[in-house]
């Protein structure tokens, strides 16, 4: 897609490679802007929690199946079809537990232990 772009534009400019590394420098630019906007427009609406919850959620969550462990320290967290996926390390058992929560109530969907 670059090269299409790149065209037009070594019209404008005469230095060989320059065309193109400008024409992926912009497409770069404009694709990540539109997946920033895609990001903030799902986690603005007035239905999803914000990823704070969703940890918070699952440390209270862990805690309480498993109330030997108090620290706990996020791995990972991600969205996906809706619903926010935390994986928590308990510091002192050294479990890794990843817990899937709703996106739009904050609620524990499931849970399951990490080999």
């Amino acid at each position: 897609m670059a090269f299409t772009f790149s065209g037009p534009i070594a019209m404008l400019i005469s230095v060989p490679i320059l065309p193109i590394i400008i024409a992926a420098i912009l497409l770069w630019a404009v694709l990540r802007s539109i997946n920033i906007l895609a990001d903030k427009a799902y986690s603005q609406k007035g239905n999803a929690i914000q990823i704070e919850k969703a940890i918070a959620s699952a440390k209270s969550f862990m805690s309480k199946m498993d109330p030997s462990t108090r620290e706990f320290s996020i791995q990972e967290s991600r969205i996906a079809d809706g619903a926010w996926e935390v994986l928590l390390y308990a510091k002192n058992s050294g479990q890794k537990y990843r817990i899937k929560i709703d996106g739009s109530t904050g609620s524990v969907i499931a849970w399951a232990k990490e080999a």
